[in-house]
């Protein structure tokens, strides 16, 4: 008796340029373009397909090919997107995005943090068998640490309290944060062996300064590629 394929859906992703070994990917694909603007030497696109922009270039620290790619919003792009990459090539991966503080609990405006814990909290994660805390790669953390970031323990959801009327649900003493994909990227990472990490920050909904967002960003981005060096 032959087993049926699986069943499956066009690619998220149709690369017209190869990717490198190591990627900083987030959600949004303007993000996407600002990072490699900033970071890599001459970008070549290598994916606009469902507008998940992703760039590769030689990043301008070190020479050495670095892949920036948009996953979009929420952990069920994200988690096929890396797989592509995996099977394109990337290794190593870190996630640089945005998150909210947990109801009750202050967060500093414009911190960058690195993710020591994301708790699966989310759909995404446990269809992936992920339960409790997800960690980063263990050497990435600790590059992220010398380099001065605090760490924050997160739990991704999918969706934000007051959502569609969602609550934060029961969650554990630890978690600071909230976030809609970060368990889901390490889970997909650690099923494929890509050695994966996250940083985070805490955007400011109400700051309008164009400027000072793309500032911030930039050195969210900064802060994940030196995790890569």
């Amino acid at each position: 008796m032959t087993t049926p394929p699986s069943p499956s859906l066009p690619p998220l992703l149709r690369l017209v340029n190869p990717v490198a070994e190591r990627a900083i990917v987030v959600g949004d694909p303007g993000r996407a373009l600002e990072l490699a603007q900033s970071l890599l030497e001459r970008p070549l696109m290598c994916n606009h397909q469902r507008g998940l922009w992703g760039y590769t270039g030689a990043w301008t620290a070190d020479g050495g090919q670095l892949t920036i790619q948009s996953l979009g919003t929420g952990a069920p792009s994200a988690t096929v997107a890396l797989g592509e990459l995996h099977a394109a090539g990337v290794r190593r991966a870190v996630r640089a995005g945005s998150a909210v503080a947990r109801p009750g609990r202050a967060t500093p405006p414009d911190a960058l943090r690195v993710v020591a814990a994301a708790w699966a909290t989310d759909g995404t994660s446990r269809a992936l068998g992920a339960t409790g805390a997800q960690r980063p790669d263990a050497g990435l953390l600790t590059r992220a640490r010398a380099a001065g970031l605090e760490p924050v323990e997160i739990a991704s959801v999918d969706l934000l309290p007051g959502e569609l009327g969602a609550t934060a649900g029961d969650l554990p003493d630890e978690v600071e944060a909230l976030d809609r994909q970060t368990a889901a990227v390490l889970a997909t990472a650690a099923r494929l062996g890509i050695a994966s990490a996250a940083v985070v920050a805490f955007p400011d909904p109400t700051d309008e300064d164009e400027d000072r967002r793309a500032e911030w960003w930039r050195a969210l981005g900064e802060a994940a590629a030196a995790m890569l060096a």
